[in-house]
């Protein structure tokens, strides 16, 4: 299993012309400029619903605000447009590498470029926010880290887990459709990319083609978000280890153990980042190469 995954990650590092340089170059601008923006968002949305602190008891107040949802919308469709492009990238590059082309970086970014403008059509919008559900459920590692923040986890105890029967059943349903919808259609990027369909088209080929082969295409996501789950659990694991022994020398050293233990704490969640942004073109190979394989 982990070996599969390696393979998947040895696809997309074997290259001359490494594909890390654009995966490292692309997060880190996205980051840098997400971050400021994400900041500023938040402050107009706060001012604009008249909440000064984002509690659990003024979230609904706040995201049912006309403006905000309007940010959010705007946020979302950046954000969509972000991910489809990284996946352009991924699919022009194992598109030439299945052929034996050897390209530069820079020449793969704008072939990428070019593919979407000439895909900007009505119908393939959707496509955009098709393909950000796509890899939020399919990641056990991007799923986990929105799941797990304490305001998010507060807020689905209080009106889900201890709300109504109907929220639950609403809940429940809401998301068994959205992953048996995300499942049909994973092959719809895949199709788009290298066939040059439309989303419709491409989404009705994928649903068919997960049909002629649907415990594959399973086994796959399963034991990507496993092998995923694996690795997460040993870093936590090296990590509280050195917790422990940190602790135990500093303690004996009568020194600083609680600076250690800050550190510590902000390596996690610099780990935790760092997965999800690996897992989200570790994931789009692994679906590449199952679709390869179907399609051959």
């Amino acid at each position: 299993m982990l070996k599969r995954i390696w393979n998947d990650l040895w696809q997309m590092n074997s290259s001359r012309k490494n594909i890390f340089i654009f995966e490292l170059t692309y997060k880190l601008a996205a980051t840098a400029a997400a971050y400021p923006l994400i900041v500023l968002l938040i402050n107009l949305a706060l001012s604009a619903s008249g909440v000064r602190y984002l509690t659990n008891d003024y979230i609904i107040q706040a995201v049912a605000n006309p403006f905000t949802m309007l940010l959010l919308f705007l946020f979302v469709t950046a954000f969509a447009a972000y991910g489809i492009y990284e996946m352009s990238f991924l699919a022009v590059y194992m598109e030439h590498r299945r052929q034996g082309r050897e390209t530069a970086v820079l020449e793969i970014a704008g072939i990428a470029l070019h593919k979407i403008k000439s895909a900007m059509h009505w119908i393939n919008i959707p496509m955009a926010y098709f393909s950000l559900i796509s890899i939020l459920t399919v990641n056990a590692a991007v799923v986990g880290n929105i799941i797990w923040s304490d305001n998010l986890i507060s807020f689905m105890r209080r009106h889900i887990l201890y709300g109504r029967w109907s929220t639950k059943f609403i809940a429940v349903s809401a998301w068994t459709l959205i992953l048996l919808a995300v499942l049909a259609g994973i092959y719809s990027f895949c199709i788009m990319a290298a066939e040059g369909k439309n989303f419709i088209k491409a989404y009705r080929e994928s649903v068919r083609l997960v049909k002629k082969h649907p415990v594959g295409t399973l086994a796959a996501i399963i034991r990507y978000n496993i092998a995923i789950i694996v690795i997460i659990a040993a870093l936590y694991a090296v990590l509280s280890i050195l917790v422990i022994a940190g602790v135990k020398i500093l303690d004996m050293a009568y020194l600083g153990s609680a600076l250690y233990l800050s550190i510590l704490k902000n390596i996690r969640v610099l780990i935790k980042f760092m997965l999800a942004y690996i897992a989200v073109p570790t994931s789009y190979v692994v679906i590449t190469r199952r679709y390869y394989k179907y399609r051959t």
